[in-house]
């Protein structure tokens, strides 16, 4: 499902720039959205009335909206996706439908993430990648959050895939 090996390894050697304590270089920081929106728009292109490929994009959505009533709304909708996505590997490794191991490999690096105070927060299919067989990456951290800096955003902005966020 890796859309682009040369894109993510430029996201992991930007990494330290864009969630840089100063804030983001802008340069590394306008390169990720490009290639984030490249990458997602292929995808979209491909299959404009979601009937193939571009259901790969809700992956996880289903049970993190249940999460997330469940948890009174009070999980950000990123998180709450993310144990969506876990679910749902783990259910397609239970029914063969996905090689096993994938479940801990994206949970593993979303631990890595969260100890380093990195939220995601635009987590969903498109962005687990695999840079060989069998071996999950996460990526397009564009609108990861410092769990040490403010998560709010301005009176009227959205952060996050419109498609993906939750309706509140």
């Amino acid at each position: 499902m890796i859309a682009d090996a040369a894109y993510f390894a430029r996201l992991e050697a930007d990494l330290p720039r864009i969630l840089s304590p100063g804030g983001a270089d802008s340069v590394a920081m306008s390169a990720l959205i490009a290639g984030s929106i490249a990458i997602k728009s292929a995808v979209v292109v491909t299959d404009a009335h979601e009937r193939g490929r571009r259901k790969i994009l809700n992956f996880g959505h289903t049970i993190g909206h249940a999460v997330e009533a469940a948890t009174g709304f009070a999980m950000l909708h990123g998180e709450a996706v993310a144990i969506g996505m876990a679910i749902e590997c783990r259910l397609a490794e239970l029914s063969g439908t996905a090689v096993c191991g994938i479940t801990e490999q994206v949970c593993a690096g979303l631990e890595h993430a969260h100890a380093r105070g990195i939220v995601h927060r635009d987590l969903k299919p498109g962005n687990i990648w695999f840079d060989s067989p069998g071996v999950a990456q996460i990526g397009d951290f564009g609108l990861a959050v410092a769990l040490d800096r403010s998560r709010l955003t301005m009176a009227g902005m959205m952060v996050g895939t419109a498609s993906y966020m939750p309706p509140e």
